[in-house]
């Protein structure tokens, strides 16, 4: 049976784009296949679904400072690795610049130290459409030249049941059997929830 993989990916989001290169890039024995609802890498238009997701979000700023608040809430060795193996992969596109932040002038910083504050500067990387486009890109070329990766993307994933030693992932394309699953849902995973979790 050809359906049969190691590992499934559901949603090609942020968390399912990168988790498909890791694979791709660590793992090429790996038999993976990855469930997208929305569409392929290309032109980023539809941002809760599809490739890469709503990356960046907000104003595309990533903020260097965020990654002390990670280290609070995790391991440090994890979120130093993965912090920087997402900046080796920005390098690759020329599109990581350190922004310093602005700090008010003189007399007011030292107005603020008065009432016992402390003025700090909230560096940042600025992320615009092009340097988006050129990650997207990059991490889906390395993904597409890898032979054990399969990607199905306008495929929506119905139902997934636990069996033996492994999960029936039942999908717009068919029946697919896994040994583990990636759920990558992110913002669009309230299709999964019941209908009262949703109200």
């Amino acid at each position: 049976m050809n359906n049969k993989y190691d590992v499934a990916i559901i949603g090609a989001g942020v968390a399912g784009a990168f988790a498909t290169l890791k694979i791709a890039e660590k793992y090429k024995n790996t038999k993976t296949i990855l469930f997208e609802f929305g569409s392929r890498p290309g032109k980023r238009r539809r941002q809760i679904e599809a490739w890469l997701g709503c990356f960046p979000t907000g104003d595309g700023k990533i903020y260097i400072n965020s990654i002390d608040k990670i280290l609070d809430n995790t391991d440090g060795r994890t979120a130093k690795a993965a912090n920087k193996y997402v900046m080796n992969l920005f390098k690759e596109v020329n599109a990581m610049k350190v922004i310093k932040d602005r700090l008010p002038d003189m007399a007011i910083q030292n107005r603020i130290k008065e009432q016992g504050f402390v003025v700090e500067t909230n560096d940042y990387v600025q992320w615009k459409p092009e340097s988006v486009h050129k990650l997207s890109k990059l991490m889906a070329d390395k993904i597409e030249g890898v032979k054990n990766i399969t990607q199905l993307f306008d495929t929506e994933v119905y139902k997934i049941l636990k069996q033996k030693n492994h999960f029936v992932i039942t999908t717009s394309a068919g029946e697919f059997l896994c040994k583990k699953i990636l759920l990558c849902v992110g913002r669009s995973g309230w299709r999964w929830a019941p209908p009262r979790a949703r109200s």
